[in-house]
């Protein structure tokens, strides 16, 4: 009976694990498909770029300051759109380990009062006006950054 008490105190000790492991799941694997976008913009840009601005006379600072980063920046924008597009997706997959989010709400609505068509049908639309938030956000600082007379949308 003793050892049945407290594993029962163990269990409810870790109750909120799920929910960090899946945060940290998702963290680090987005941040690492991030951190190769990055460094896939960084890396798209020639050398022939490099020797150029170091031979106009700027210091190494000033070269990433003013040219390869904006330059990366603008490369690494669209692919950013469709990680933060899929983190909102991957989410959803954390579902099935017990963290509770939107669509888990709707199937709880759903259980408890039996309007599941209604419940679903609101998570749909928070889907869809946060997905539309992101490609909207992302799309301003496309066009704001975008290199005249590169190809683009």
């Amino acid at each position: 009976m003793i050892f049945g008490k407290t594993l029962q105190f163990k269990i409810n000790a870790i109750s909120g694990l799920n929910y960090y492991a899946a945060v940290v799941g998702l963290g680090l694997y987005t941040a690492s498909r991030v951190a190769e976008h990055v460094r896939a913009g960084f890396a798209s840009i020639g050398q022939g770029q490099y020797q150029a601005v170091l031979s106009t006379g700027m210091t190494q600072w000033q070269m990433y300051w003013h040219v390869i980063i904006p330059h990366a920046l603008r490369l690494v924008i669209p692919p950013l759109t469709t990680e933060f597009l899929t983190i909102f997706k991957n989410s959803s997959v954390a579902m099935t380990i017990g963290v509770a989010e939107t669509t888990f709400m709707s199937y709880k609505i759903d259980s408890d009062t039996f309007h599941g068509l209604e419940a679903t049908t609101g998570a749909m639309f928070v889907y869809l006006v946060l997905g539309m938030a992101v490609v909207k956000t992302m799309s301003y600082f496309e066009k704001k950054f975008r290199i005249h007379g590169l190809v683009g949308r």
